[in-house]
Formats: structure tokens, sequence, C-alpha cells
């Protein structure tokens, strides 16, 4: 948009200049990389055998450390979804050992939710349970439990097997703001079930959510990974299975129950976000044809 050139170049050196300087020689050194990337090297097209092509060349090219495992990392990432576990594990396997065992959960982690949300379960299962991050197998089990729910796969007793197991896990994690991710991502899969065991759930939760102050209806469980100052980050329970989805799921099937339930809130904002969405939600799907 030619119009809007002089003010984007005006921010731009606004900003420049609040960065130091080496941190400046490094960004316009990335926008050079960036310039010279191969035409079928895009932000489109970065799960490509191009890309990782790219990525590798520019892996084994670069002598700076940081860079170098920045590279492989990002290769490997790309290897999960082209190549395979195999090949994204041998790409690992080329970083320092300061990040290897990190990024190999990592990677773990996103081939398991690929093979869950691709109907390949038994595979997503083993990766999980080899996860000492019970959230992350937490989440994952969640899909999976979802996915036994979807019509070319259904098998209910399978999904409240891994409902049960996630009410398990969430006992033993550390941090209260997880325990409560972890059970309402286990209502909403449940209330697709069972709406008693989902309610149980979701009473949990609650109780558990009153001991956090300013507790909100944000449940999203982030990670990150550190590789040589470069952050790669992702986050569980961001957009499906969140409190909302559990709340209009449950409250679709009986509305005085769930309300009573969210009045169980001890803080009021919680208790108004749950409540307005639940409306809206329920009004919503009264208004589609």
């Amino acid at each position: 948009v030619p119009e809007l050139l002089d003010s984007i170049s005006t921010q731009r050196h606004i900003l420049a200049g609040y960065m130091r300087p080496e941190v400046q020689v490094e960004s316009g050194s990335s926008v050079d990389r960036w310039n010279t990337m191969p035409q079928d090297v895009s932000a489109g097209s970065r799960e490509t055998n191009a890309t990782l092509d790219y990525l590798l060349q520019r892996a084994e090219q670069i002598s700076e450390p940081k860079r170098k495992d920045q590279l492989y990392y990002r290769a490997a990432v790309v290897a999960a979804s082209t190549k395979g576990a195999d090949a994204a594990f041998e790409i690992v396997d080329k970083m320092s050992l300061q990040y290897r065992e990190k990024a190999k959960e990592f990677i773990a982690f996103d081939i398991a939710l690929k093979a869950a949300r691709k109907h390949q379960l038994a595979e997503a299962e083993s990766l999980a349970r080899r996860d000492s991050d019970l959230t992350r197998r937490s989440y994952i089990f969640t899909v999976i439990a979802g996915s036994l729910l979807d019509d070319k796969n259904r098998d209910a007793v399978g999904a409240m097997e891994f409902i049960n197991e996630i009410e398990r896990l969430a006992a033993k994690l550390d941090t209260d703001s997880e325990k409560v991710a972890v059970l309402v991502g286990a209502a909403a899969v449940a209330s697709r079930l069972d709406a008693a065991r989902a309610a149980d759930l979701l009473r949990q939760a609650i109780r558990i959510a009153n001991k956090i102050e300013g507790f909100s209806v944000d449940t999203r469980v982030p990670r990150s990974l550190d590789v040589g100052g470069g952050l790669f980050a992702y986050t569980m329970y961001d957009g499906e299975f969140t409190l909302v989805d559990a709340v209009i799921r449950l409250g679709t099937n009986d509305f005085n129950q769930t309300v009573g339930d969210i009045n169980g809130f001890k803080n009021r904002l919680p208790r108004l976000q749950t409540i307005v969405a639940l409306c809206d939600g329920i009004l919503s799907q009264n208004s589609r044809p």
C-alpha cells in the first residue's frame, strides 16, 4: 500500500532507535536472509521439502552456534510434518547438547498433537505417555478423547477412559491454573458424552479456580523453548477445550444447572464472563436456520 510507506518507514526508524546496536545488526541480517530466501520458501509454504532443504543448508553453512541451533530446530519442526518423526529427531541430534533434550520434547509433542488430529491415535498416545510434562500429556489425551467421539472413530468407552485418566493427571499437577485448564478441557469433551460427568469436572475446576487470585475465563497454558536466545512458543487450551466451550456445551443441555454451577465462582468477573458467554452461545445457536 504505497500511501502507508512513509509512516511505516518512520515507525521502523523509531523502533530501531530503541534497539541495541548488536540487535540492529542481527535484525538487518535477518531481513537480508529473508530477502534472499528462495521464492518457494515462504511463510505460506513453511512445511515443504524446499523449506527443509533451505533451513538445513543455512544451518550447515553458518558458523554462529546459537543461530545454527535455531535453524536446526526450525528444520526439525518442518521435518516432523514432511518426513516423519525419525527424520525430525535425526535433525534434533545435530543441535548442541544444551538444547537437544528439550527440543526433542517439543518436537515429540508437536508430532503427537498432529497425529491425534489426524486420528492416528495409537502414535499420539504412545508419544504422550512418554512425555514427563503432565499438562502436555493431558492435552494430547484430551485431543484423543475428542477424536474418539467423532463419527468416524466413535468409541465412547475409550473416550471416557481417557477423560478419567486426565482427571487423575490433573490431581498431580503443581499449579492450580494448569489444573483448572486440564479439568475444563476434560469437561468440554465429556459434555459430548455424559453431561453429569462433565458438570462434575466443571465444578472441580471452579473450586480450584476460586483459589486463584484474579482468575478469569482465560485458561490458556503456554509453553516456550529458548534456543540460543530465539523463543519458540505454543499455547495449549487456546481456541478449543476452553472454559467458554465447556460452559456453552453444558448450558445447551441444561441451562439452569449450568448457571447454578457458574455461580460457584467466588469472583464476580469469571461469573459474569461465563454467564455472558453462555447466553451468547445459546442465542447464537438458536438464531441459526
